[in-house]
């Protein structure tokens, strides 16, 4: 089975995108925070990330750059930051 990690502060979007990927057999833990999602990552083994940049304790681009200097597993950010800037940020931390 698929695992995703999904990394969003939103509480109620962080569950709409759970239950929306657990109806097509998806096994999905969630978490709201920096820490909480490194943490996290560090004790499963996921096949994909989806992760928000503007998290409350530390930002998602920093957590992608963490990430990346170990692992290559698949993460594409979730955000509504949407400048050109943000896009190239967001590429240039690592994510797909």
């Amino acid at each position: 089975m698929t695992r995703i990690l999904v990394v969003e502060d939103d509480i109620i979007l962080n569950r709409g995108i759970r239950l929306a990927l657990e109806k097509h057999n998806y096994s999905i833990n969630s978490s709201y925070s920096y820490s909480e999602g490194y943490s996290c990552f560090l004790n499963g083994s996921f096949d994909l990330i989806l992760l928000d940049i503007n998290l409350p304790d530390k930002s998602g681009i920093e957590l992608c750059k963490q990430i990346r200097k170990n692992y290559q597993v698949p993460i594409i950010f979730i955000t509504a930051n949407d400048t050109e800037q943000d896009m190239v940020n967001g590429f240039l931390s690592g994510c797909d």
